[in-house]
């Protein structure tokens, strides 16, 4: 380490033989401070430098192919047209960097930062941009086809790039600044009012906490939208999706767009309204939705797998193949019910109405019926194996503790 070091050294004093200045290709570099450091036309390609600080060194067209720069830092840097091919830049502080020109294909940008950098007319084909935070740089102009985008930040950008992957697309939204929208897009606290969004691909990706004030998603593709607490409803809407109001005092925006296919899984919505709304395939595994009214709802096929649903209130609602398995429903209304088919192994309905409901052909298998009321409930092909009875009142209306601590014969 001291020789590449001293190597180093006699490169950036301008001293250094050819020769020397090839040998740092594939230097061990990790962790040492180059901050301000002029390695202007570099080899460091394979070059080990993660953890080490680069901030604003001059590295304009170095050479950097194949580099390990996870968690270095690169804050204020200049790249122009460094060749970054390939290198691994995950974990690493790009602020406010000039990456122009530069060659960053195929390379791994996870969770990089690269706020306000400038990235025009750079090569980010085939890059990895999995969660890479790129709000407010300049991409005019930069080459993306092929790019992995999920999760990825790119609002408020100063300029749209020349190609991207399939189904993204960029959205001029005021006068100031662009926005890439698409497939797993990071939309999270943008401001989006009043925004055309009509037929966006926005399946998978997150709205949450964004400006939605009058904005147009028209026929927009939405599954596995994740859309809470939002500012403000859209002026329009997919066809089924619906903007409701939900109360927690701990959140100063309590709006919510559901529709199908939603993604509420692991969300905090109790006693939401959800009257009437349709959640058909919906996302809402470990979903909290304590006193919940999705009086008259249709979750068929929806995933409320290890949902809290203690006291909600479920009547007449649609829960046709629904996932209910390990559910908590204490106390639950599902009365009138359309539970054929569901999945509800292991699920709590110990005190729960299911009175008049449709439980054929579901699988309740270790269920806790402890106390639930089944009076006139259909239980016709429904998988019964191991279930907790006590004090249940049976199809028939007779109790289960008079029916030897079951409901097996009186359905």
């Amino acid at each position: 380490m001291i020789i590449v070091m001293l190597m180093l050294t006699s490169t950036l004093s301008g001293c250094a033989s050819s020769d020397e200045q090839d040998s740092l290709s594939g230097a061990d570099l990790s962790g040492a401070d180059l901050s301000g450091a002029d390695l202007s036309g570099a080899d460091l390609s394979n070059a080990s430098l993660n953890y080490a600080d680069l901030s604003n060194a001059s590295l304009n067209y170095a050479d950097l192919r194949y580099a390990d720069l996870t968690n270095a830092d690169l804050t204020g840097a200049d790249l122009t047209g460094a060749d970054l091919s390939g290198a691994n830049l995950s974990y690493t502080y790009l602020w406010d960097s000039n990456l122009s020109h530069a060659n960053l294909s195929l390379a791994n940008l996870l969770y990089a930062s690269l706020w306000d950098s400038n990235l025009s007319n750079a090569n980010l084909s085939g890059a990895d941009l999995i969660y890479t935070g790129m709000g407010g740089a300049d991409l005019s102009y930069a080459d993306l086809t092929g790019a992995t985008m999920k999760g990825v930040d790119t609002t408020y950008l100063l300029g749209c790039p020349a190609s991207l992957p399939t189904e993204w697309q960029c959205i001029e939204h005021t006068d100031l600044y662009f926005l890439l929208v698409g497939p797993y897009a990071n939309l999270g606290y943008a401001d989006l009012s009043y925004a055309d969004l009509s037929y966006v691909n926005l399946s998978y990706a997150s709205l949450s906490n964004a400006n939605l004030t009058g904005a147009d998603l028209t026929g927009a593709t939405m599954k596995g939208v994740y859309a809470m607490y939002i500012e403000g409803c859209p002026a329009y809407l997919p066809t089924e999706w619906q903007c409701v109001d939900f109360f927690l005092a701990s959140f100063s925006q309590p709006k919510l767009l559901v529709g199908p296919y939603a993604d509420l899984s692991y969300r905090n919505i109790r006693e939401a309204n959800l009257t009437g709304v349709n959640l058909y395939g919906a996302y809402l595994h470990h979903a909290d939705l304590r006193h919940a009214n999705l009086n008259g709802a249709n979750l068929n096929s929806a995933d409320l797998s290890y949902a809290n649903l203690n006291g909600g209130y479920l009547p007449d609602a649609d829960l046709t193949s629904a996932d209910l398995s390990y559910a908590e429903l204490y106390y639950a209304d599902l009365s009138y019910a359309d539970l054929s088919y569901a999945d509800l192994r292991d699920a709590d309905l110990s005190y729960a109405d299911l009175g008049n409901a449709d439980l054929s052909y579901a699988d309740l298998s270790y269920a806790d019926l402890n106390y639930a009321n089944l009076n006139n409930a259909n239980l016709s092909g429904a998988w019964l194996s191991s279930v907790y009875w006590w004090n249940t009142i049976c199809p028939d209306g007779t109790n289960s503790n008079d029916n030897g601590h079951n409901c097996k014969n009186n359905l």
